[in-house]
Order: structure tokens, then sequence, then C-alpha cells
């Protein structure tokens, strides 16, 4: 993931110094302690609302997903897209398209049975 993330973030990359004016390249010194104790895998059994979790179980966060959709107790659907990485989800129109397109959809879908 780190050529993938640096070729986002990077200094010529879609989000990096010479695409955003005010960029900066500070970063958490114990970012992966902070992952850590902050993971939203932890708090899943605590949703209520159903939920539709859009993913790639190609991407290399793909067991983060999966420990999440694991541990759901709601109502949820899942929808896997393995020809995207966690990144492409940033800003590759594709994906994009892809993830708010099934997210309009579910939206749509439980508005609907609400107000039946």
């Amino acid at each position: 993931m780190a050529e993938e993330t640096y070729d986002y973030y990077g200094r010529d990359g879609v989000a990096g110094p010479v695409a955003v004016p005010n960029f900066s390249n500070s970063h958490i010194g114990d970012q992966g302690m902070q992952s850590l104790i902050s993971i939203g895998e932890h708090y899943a059994d605590k949703i209520v609302q159903p939920s539709l979790i859009v993913f790639s179980p190609t991407a290399c966060t793909a067991i983060c997903s999966t420990q999440f959709i694991e541990r759901l107790t709601n109502e949820h659907e899942v929808m896997e897209r393995p020809e995207f990485t966690h990144v492409d989800f940033y800003h590759k129109p594709e994906a994009i398209k892809a993830a708010t397109d099934a997210t309009a959809a579910f939206f749509n879908k439980w508005t609907v049975a609400r107000h039946k």
C-alpha cells in the first residue's frame, strides 16, 4: 500500500503538495497505535441503523472491512469490488461511481421501505 499511498499523496500525486497548495506532510507519529484503538470493528455491534459496506476484498485494508462486517449485528448489505484498491475509492471516477450508485440505491430502498 505504500506505493499506492505515495502515488496519491506524494509530490505529484492527486492529493500531494503540487496538487494541493496547503498540503502538509505532517504525520501522526503513533498512527499505527492510534489505528489499533480506533478501528471501527470495535463499535460495529453498536450500530442499529441498516448499513451498506462497500470495500475491495483485494485491498490491503480488506481485513479491517471483513472484521467489521463479521461483528455487525444490524441489517446490512455488503458490496465487494475486487477490481478497485483502497485508494481507488478516494479519487478514481469508476470506483467512486460504483460506491455512490450503491449508496444511493441503498438509501432509496430504505427510504421507500420506511414510508410504506
